[in-house]
């Protein structure tokens, strides 16, 4: 009975360490994707940005609004 109840308990804790650590590498991975998220769409804007100074783009509306995120990022 006692060997029993060991192995319970030692199952559980495995059980949870197991959890705890599926629950960090999730953490981690929802950071990272968050970096990348963010690092790509600074691309677009400072590349979006560097088309409109240029003159390449047509779109009105995406060369002020654009070209403002892009000052505020820079200059705030």
């Amino acid at each position: 009975m006692v060997v029993f109840a060991m192995l319970t308990f030692v199952l559980a804790v495995l059980t949870v360490t197991m959890l705890a650590i599926l629950a960090v590498f999730f953490m981690v991975l929802v950071v990272v994707l968050a970096v990348v998220f963010t690092m790509a769409a600074l691309v677009v804007v400072v590349f979006s940005v560097g088309d409109n100074r240029q003159g390449k783009a047509k779109n009105s509306r995406q060369e002020k609004g654009l070209f403002h995120v892009y000052n505020f990022l820079v200059y705030q």
